[in-house]
């Protein structure tokens, strides 16, 4: 199944060093602003607001362990989202 041009998704096994690189890219990319992707001839450039939500979910059982990260923002110039009052 092909995605839209502005998706993208990758699987795959790595060295935990390598994890580590592409965990340090997208933390350095988060610190300036604009985080680049490039996959095969498709190239996804991110810019993520000053404030950003970040969901995080850890799962260990005997035989996997898995750790997700969710990061997500209103994208600059989109409608915010309506504030709470309570009066």
């Amino acid at each position: 199944m092909d995605l839209p041009l502005n998706q993208l998704k990758h699987e795959s096994v790595q060295e935990r060093d390598k994890i580590a690189d592409y965990l340090d890219a997208i933390s350095q990319g988060i610190r300036k602003g604009e985080v680049v992707f490039h996959h095969g001839e498709n190239d996804i450039t991110l810019n993520p607001a000053d404030q950003v939500s970040l969901e995080v979910e850890v799962k260990k059982s005997d035989t996997k362990n898995r750790i997700k990260f969710k990061f997500s923002w209103q994208q600059l110039g989109s409608e915010a989202a309506e504030k709470l009052v309570i009066e």
